[in-house]
C-alpha cells in the first residue's frame, strides 16, 4: 500500500473514532439529564417561583409530586406553551407570563443558578426550587 493511502485511511478511522465518542457522550449526557432522581417513586417537594419582568412574583406554589421532570409539573399546574426546538423545549408562556421569540424570554433558576437545561431537561428532587424570571431584551 502506497504512503499517501495509509495515511488516508488513518485519518478516516481517527475522524470514525471521534464520532463515536463524541456519540456515545452525547447519549451519556442525555440519560444523565432524564436520569430519575426519584426512583422510589415517592412525592417529592418542590418550589415553584415565577417572576414577571418588573420583579413582581407572580407565583410561591409549593408541590408535593411524583412528576419526575420540570415540563411534567408544569403542564400537571400551570397554562403553558412550548416548542421543542433544536436546542431543547423552549417555554414561551407560564401562566401570567407571555413571551415572544424575538423580544423577551423567560429565565429558568435551579436553586437559584441559572439553568442551561431547558423544562424537559430539568430532573425534579426533593427540596428542589425553580424560579421563572420573565427577561425582557434591551
Amino acid at each position: 500500500m502506497e504512503k499517501s493511502s495509509k495515511s488516508i485511511i488513518v485519518k478516516l478511522l481517527v475522524a470514525l473514532l471521534i464520532i463515536v465518542v463524541g456519540l456515545g457522550a452525547l447519549f451519556l449526557a442525555k440519560a444523565l439529564i432524564k436520569g430519575n432522581n426519584n426512583p422510589n417513586g415517592e412525592a417529592i417537594n418542590v418550589n415553584i417561583v415565577i417572576i414577571d419582568s418588573d420583579d413582581t412574583l407572580l407565583h410561591d406554589d409549593h408541590f408535593k409530586t411524583k412528576e419526575e421532570t420540570l415540563l411534567e409539573l408544569l403542564e400537571a399546574n400551570y397554562e403553558i406553551r412550548y416548542e421543542h426546538e433544536l436546542a431543547g423545549t423552549f417555554l414561551y408562556d407560564l401562566a401570567e407570563l407571555k413571551t415572544d421569540k424575538f423580544n423577551s424570554y423567560i429565565a429558568i433558576y435551579v436553586d437559584d443558578e441559572y439553568s442551561n437545561f431547558g423544562v424537559d431537561g430539568i430532573k425534579l428532587y426533593d427540596g428542589i426550587k425553580i424560579t421563572f424570571k420573565k427577561t425582557v431584551l434591551s
